[in-house]
């Protein structure tokens, strides 16, 4: 997709521990510099190249549906929701859902 019309966004909280690939977890309660830091080590051993924003507010938030990570929201470029409740490996379906977003964008644009 072209960069200029889809961003990506990765969204965490403050979880106590980081999960590496094939590692024992981190343990990194009550640091949170320590996490952030542990998160990009994750992130560049896991080949994520989108920005990840991390807050101390708990992500799961059931008034938005969000029950456990990772979580996928695929937003428009209107700014509301177009869908939720995909899995983040389910690639097809996540482009397909984003290439309908920019042709229905392209298509309004040209009326």
């Amino acid at each position: 997709f072209p960069t200029d019309q889809v961003e990506i966004i990765g969204v965490t909280s403050l979880q106590g521990r980081v999960f590496h690939r094939g590692k024992p977890p981190v343990d990194c309660k009550g640091d949170a510099a320590k996490e952030k830091a542990e998160m990009e080590i994750y992130a560049k051993d896991m080949g994520v190249t989108w920005t990840i924003a991390m807050t101390e507010e708990d992500v799961f938030n059931p008034d938005f549906g969000i029950d456990g990570i990772p979580f996928v929201a695929i937003i428009g470029p209107d700014g509301k929701v177009a869908k939720t409740g995909l899995h983040p490996m389910n690639h097809d379906e996540i482009k397909s859902t984003i290439a309908e977003l920019l042709k229905s964008r392209t298509t309004a644009a040209a009326r």
